[in-house]
């Protein structure tokens, strides 16, 4: 067989015929039929389509195709939200480039940028952001500048610089307005209403959320929809309406599920499990937690990940399970810290490990708090037993009959 000894280990292989005789051109064909064709493949199998493309596309020199089995595969592992994974495999796609490429370096930039987003780690995220905004601004390409805006602007909405948000997703407006870009203006729309939100204007925001979505609609993007969907939970709880936040969280949920969005499901559990924390209904709330923890881990969704530990340890708290709380601390200590030395050792030693999300920090440093102050509280509870168990020992002895 031409596959590689991974691949050789999946059930789907028994009905490849064996191509061991063909070009190696031929087994690349080959395997793009297969890709092509009908047959429903498991996410790992696809995977391990795409790499077996790429061993053979280096085996052979063949860069072109190289580039388009790295590209295949980075897109593919990006939309199962596997932004580590899919980084890697664009920054090899960057490193093949030539001078000339300008066009797709600023993309492939850009795209570098949005994976380190997605997994939290922003002041990494803004420098590749940067490299394809001036890589832009030099040659003109306007539609990738208002998409490396729409990122800039979402950086610093998570990072609390509201009006500076606003400024780089204004600006991007202003150029999708002018070349109307039909595709990506509801995007824009959808984040200027977040930032509103967190401005407490909820009637803009409000306002700005149904434009969006009524242009989600238009183009039947269910992405978007859902999207918008879970923004509206997101405005309806900043508002403390928990019901309608939840119809709106479960609606958002519902749509990702059927497209196989992962990003936007892994966010809808997180929000469905925060709200049942914020409702009480703490069992609930542990019980999605511990099914997204699974999903987030699979992925390598760090930001998420990190934020199920930090909600599972508050719904401890709430539940009084004080010695649960303080070893998931524990845990997210020590994953945070494994997790990202596991990035740096994929020879990405540059990498900048910072963690800009503020309001996860406060929520950490609340759960810490909180779980000191618990402890002191326990502390003072055992002491008083124990001094009250004395007086009352002291007084069975003192009135015993010598």
């Amino acid at each position: 067989m031409f596959v590689s000894a991974a691949f050789a280990q999946s059930e789907f292989n028994n009905y490849i015929p064996d191509y061991s005789e063909h070009s190696t051109d031929e087994k690349i064909s080959k395997i793009n039929e297969l890709l092509n064709s009908n047959k429903e493949f498991r996410d790992d199998e696809i995977i391990s389509l795409y790499e077996e493309i790429i061993r053979l596309s280096e085996e052979s020199d063949d860069e072109r195709v190289l580039k388009v089995g790295l590209k295949s595969l980075a897109e593919f592992k990006f939309k199962l939200a596997m932004y580590t994974e899919a980084m890697f495999n664009y920054e090899r796609l960057i490193a093949l480039l030539s001078e000339d490429e300008k066009k797709e370096k600023a993309l492939l930039e850009l795209k570098v940028g949005e994976c380190l987003k997605f997994s939290g780690l922003y002041e990494r995220a803004v420098q590749h952001f940067i490299a394809a905004l001036n890589i832009s601004n030099e040659n003109n390409f306007e539609e990738i500048k208002s998409s490396v805006l729409v990122n800039l602007g979402h950086v610093n909405l998570i990072s609390g610089n509201y009006n500076k948000a606003l400024e780089y997703f204004e600006e991007s407006l202003e150029i999708k307005e002018k070349y109307n870009v039909v595709l990506t203006t509801p995007h824009v729309l959808k984040n200027i209403g977040n930032v509103y939100v967190h401005l407490k204007d909820y009637q803009a925001a409000e306002k700005y959320y149904y434009s969006s979505l009524k242009l989600f609609e238009d183009i039947s993007d269910s992405t978007g929809i859902s999207a918008v969907m879970n923004n509206l939970g997101f405005l309806e709880e900043e508002q403390g309406n928990l019901s309608n936040a939840l119809k709106y969280f479960e609606k958002s949920k519902a749509i990702a599920s059927a497209i196989g969005d992962q990003y936007l499901l892994q966010h809808n559990f997180y929000n469905i499990a925060n709200i049942y924390y914020k409702m009480e209904r703490y069992d609930d709330s542990k019980s999605i937690i511990l099914g997204n923890l699974l999903l987030t881990s699979e992925k390598r969704n760090l930001e998420i990940y990190l934020k199920n530990k930090i909600l599972l340890a508050k719904v401890a708290i709430a539940q009084n399970k004080l010695r649960d709380a303080i070893r998931l601390y524990d845990e997210y200590i020590i994953e945070k810290d494994s997790l990202l030395n596991a990035m740096t050792n994929k020879h990405i030693a540059s990498l900048l490990i910072s963690y800009d999300n503020e309001k996860l920090q406060l929520e950490v440093k609340d759960l810490k708090s909180k779980t000191e102050s618990l402890s002191r509280s326990l502390w003072i509870v055992i002491l008083l037993s124990v001094f009250i168990i004395g007086i009352m020992l002291t007084s069975k002895y003192i009135k015993r009959p010598f």
